[in-house]
């Protein structure tokens, strides 16, 4: 236990998980964040030469200091689902990162397990073989001498991978790792239940069933790319030599819809195959993962 307690608080692999996780998360929070409402403030100053011909004037227009001061916003309508869709595969990937987190979690502990058995089975072994050479005839000794460092070899190779689970070098591996020479052993019956308890338990299922979520929304993603951006705003500000900035003169706003669309092209289409393609493979992939799990 005291193992796999500290191989959680190290491993290497977990806290690579658990990065991942933090980011799926923010990347659901920025998927949040796209559309509704959205603002923005501009100043600027600089010497200006206005060309006379752009107000139809013949003259030349004199040099002056100008600046520029405005305010906009704006609210985006997602009428089509595509921000929605957006937030919708987000949440799923980060679903199916927390459940990738919790494979590795049951991988690191399977991992300690396994390594520190590894250990115990080969110094009961190593011992088992030094005592039957007090016992037995010349021949058996020369035998089971020979098996020794086959068992010196397997203790060897579990408590160098468990130093790796861990993250620590072997002389600080916790007090009796080394020594152990006595399985360890269940202290309850595994309570594995049904198949289908079985499988809404297990995390690589969870993960699976989440990618293919994922995968599903990107295609509400890319067919709301053929339609267009629909949002109101509102901007309000002054234009004008900088000493007459705020007075009447050079005072502006403006409010009414805004609409913003790309004519969908060949690759608009492509990318709908794309995603639906992608989610045709989220799909055997789950499959496969069910029929592993039931294995």
């Amino acid at each position: 236990d005291e193992l796999a307690r500290q191989a959680m608080a190290a491993n290497t692999d977990l806290r690579g998980a658990a990065a991942n996780l933090q980011r799926a998360r923010f990347q659901v929070q920025e998927a949040q964040s796209a559309g509704g409402w959205s603002g923005g403030v501009k100043l600027g100053a600089q010497r200006l030469q206005e060309s006379g011909e752009a107000f139809l004037l013949a003259d030349k227009v004199p040099v002056a200091n100008v600046g520029d001061i405005g305010i906009t916003t704006s609210y985006q309508f997602d009428l089509f689902g595509t921000l929605q869709r957006g937030i919708e595969g987000a949440q799923a990937n980060a679903d199916a990162t927390q459940a990738a987190v919790d494979t590795a979690r049951i991988t690191l502990v399977a991992d300690v397990v396994r390594s520190y058995t590894q250990v115990c089975a080969a110094n009961d072994e190593l011992h088992i073989a030094r005592q039957s050479q007090v016992t037995r005839s010349q021949t058996q000794f020369k035998s089971l001498r020979a098996e020794l460092p086959r068992f010196e070899a397997a203790r060897q190779a579990g408590l160098f991978r468990l130093s790796m689970l861990l993250a620590k070098p072997l002389d600080q591996l916790p007090a009796g790792t080394r020594d152990c020479a006595e399985l360890p052993h269940i202290a309850q019956l595994l309570p594995v239940g049904d198949g289908a308890t079985l499988l809404k338990r297990r995390p690589d299922v969870r993960q699976a069933e989440r990618r293919l979520a994922a995968a599903t929304a990107g295609i509400g993603v890319a067919t709301g790319e053929l339609y267009p951006d629909i949002s109101i705003g509102a901007s309000i500000g002054t234009v004008g030599i900088i000493d007459n900035l705020g007075k009447p003169a050079t005072n502006r706003w403006g409010f009414g819809p805004l609409l913003s669309w790309t004519v969908p092209s060949n690759g608009s289409r492509a990318r709908i195959h794309e995603a639906e393609a992608a989610t045709q493979g989220a799909l055997a992939h789950g499959d496969g993962v069910v029929l592993h799990a039931i294995r």
